[in-house]
């Protein structure tokens, strides 16, 4: 199961990671199918294109920050889901 609580040492330093994280928050812990499952989700209900114009700039860095919070917990997962390092 992957869980991620605060920020990983080196995080990239992206405006909205703290609601980015938030949004996975209630995903966790999960598997790594159902971690991306709820990545994709996420993209597509916050994707930049979805917004009208005048919203696009504040949704597009949220959309990064939800693809930086995903690689986050990727990389705590270890490779193809297996535990990463504890």
């Amino acid at each position: 199961a992957i869980a991620v609580h605060g920020g990983a040492v080196g995080a990239p330093s992206l405006p909205r990671l703290d609601e980015a994280r938030d949004l996975f928050a209630p995903h966790l812990p999960c598997e790594a199918t159902e971690l991306r499952r709820a990545y994709l989700r996420l993209a597509l209900q916050y994707h930049p294109d979805k917004r009208l114009e005048c919203e696009r700039s504040a949704a597009t860095e949220l959309f990064q920050a939800i693809a930086a919070v995903y690689e986050e917990l990727c990389e705590l997962s270890g490779p193809k889901g297996q535990p990463g390092p504890a």
